[in-house]
């Protein structure tokens, strides 16, 4: 994640939050006020202030640690250096700063020129504008009542009773006739080889001396030999031998494989190795630390390292501290060395 976005959480929760090396950011609160044009009110929100004045806290620097989790001079390290990206890119066009707003550089000057609002400020997010209607004001879509007309009644025309007829309806009943169902000889088939092959299956697991003397019996009649099942189990015991001594091999094979990485600081390439044992004699002389000399793998180049890990977590942990004691330059990397 950007350290940005970093800051724009911390924003949420601070109203002071501090940038080692670029300044300090400030969420100013912006009362809620009424529009007159439309005739709403609208509600509070927060707008981001910049001031270029250090400020001495380690919020920021703490937070990134915690989320990266790295240690606190690690964390420093890497702004340091996004602060100077921050400025290189300024100086060339407008840099976005996550969602609070943009820097530029004028008259050599670092300008900050915030947003109208904080995006999704968790104060106050979801809180919609109210209007607010006049006295006199019509109100859209109310609707009009309608006037009371009263309407005449009918004349009631009385009529001479009608003698009533009754008519008999005869009802005819129709004779439900018994269809019968046609069977199906094949369903009928598949139960009895189903039952067939459940009954052969038992015989053979719970009585498998009356399936070796029915089988017997079918080797004397054919006159085919006999296949031996102690022949066949010892090749399924060889196979599964070798498969498993295959998986012991491959498991020994990928925790030695896993066993010879190592992590190395590069302090710096050069494109001679005169000129990079001239920068190992002064890294040992004048930082007094062990610096050595090694062929680049990707490239005519030549490397100076200065100092060979495990793990990269202990990598990094030893050149934060090397880059804070002033022995290393911001250039240096860290490599993994695969034996």
């Amino acid at each position: 994640m950007n350290l940005a976005d970093y800051l724009s959480e911390l924003l949420g929760q601070y109203d002071e939050v501090s940038v080692p090396g670029l300044g300090y950011f400030v969420r100013e609160h912006i009362s809620a006020y009424y529009s007159e044009s439309d005739a709403r009110f609208y509600p509070p929100y927060h707008r981001v202030k910049f001031v270029p004045e250090p400020k001495d806290d380690d919020i920021f620097a703490q937070y990134v640690a915690d989320k990266k989790n790295i240690s606190l001079a690690s964390s420093k390290y890497f702004a340091e250096k996004f602060v100077a990206k921050l400025r290189e890119d300024a100086a060339k066009s407008k840099f976005l700063f996550s969602d609070l707003g943009s820097f530029r550089i004028e008259q050599n000057q670092l300008v900050f020129s915030p947003n109208e609002k904080i995006a999704a400020d968790p104060s106050y997010y979801g809180y919609p504008p109210v209007s607010i209607y006049k006295q006199g004001q019509p109100i859209f879509g109310e609707p009009t009542k309608a006037a009371f007309i009263p309407t005449p009644a009918a004349p009631v025309v009385v009529t001479a009773p009608q003698p009533v007829h009754t008519v008999l309806k005869q009802q005819y009943f129709e004779e439900e006739t018994e269809r019968k169902r046609p069977v199906n000889i094949w369903l009928v088939i598949l139960i009895i080889i189903a039952v067939l092959a459940i009954a052969g299956f038992g015989v053979y697991t719970f009585y498998p001396s009356v399936f070796n003397k029915v089988t017997e019996q079918f080797y004397k009649l054919t006159g085919k030999q006999k296949i031996r099942t102690d022949s066949l189990e010892k090749a399924k015991a060889d196979s599964l031998k070798k498969v498993k001594a295959n998986v012991a091999l491959k498991t020994v094979a990928a925790a030695d494989t896993s066993k010879q990485s190592t992590w190395i600081i590069v302090e710096s390439d050069y494109a001679t190795r005169h000129e990079a044992e001239k920068a190992r004699n002064w890294l040992i002389n004048k930082k007094k630390i062990k610096a050595e000399v090694r062929d680049a793998p990707l490239g005519p180049r030549v490397q100076v390292t200065v100092g060979s890990f495990p793990t990269f977590a202990k990598a990094d942990s030893a050149m934060a501290v090397m880059f804070n004691a002033g022995q290393i330059s911001k250039k240096s990397e860290i490599e993994e060395v695969k034996q």
